[in-house]
């Protein structure tokens, strides 16, 4: 069976979330037409259905940052391991996009 992923129009910082990207998509421009637009998405678990949330940051060409994604769980299984809020997602996010020298070393180090 295929579950069909729910969207919301909101998040809460505090609450758990699956992962987080920041992909390049074609999205309507202000200004009339259409353009690559950078799109944070959030994806989380809510009363066991897979729900997603879309936001629009901006025109793509705006990034110097590539398209990532950060991790904030797992699925073993049927079980849900979300480790990650939301907001400690968008806070590793942020450093990504803005952070050009990330240490790859840096992501592997076992605390």
């Amino acid at each position: 069976m295929i579950d069909v992923i729910k969207g919301t129009d909101y998040v809460r910082g505090d609450e758990y979330a699956f992962n987080l990207a920041e992909v390049n998509l074609i999205a309507p421009n202000k200004e009339g037409g259409t353009g690559w637009h950078r799109f944070q998405i959030i994806a989380l678990y809510r009363e066991n259905h897979l729900c997603e949330y879309r936001e629009d940051l901006g025109m793509s060409k705006d990034f110097e940052a590539g398209q990532f994604r950060v991790i904030g769980g797992v699925v073993d299984g049927k079980k849900v391991y979300q480790e990650h809020t939301v907001n400690e997602l968008r806070e590793m996010a942020d450093d990504m996009r803005w952070n050009k020298q990330i240490d790859v070393k840096e992501l592997f180090q076992v605390v």
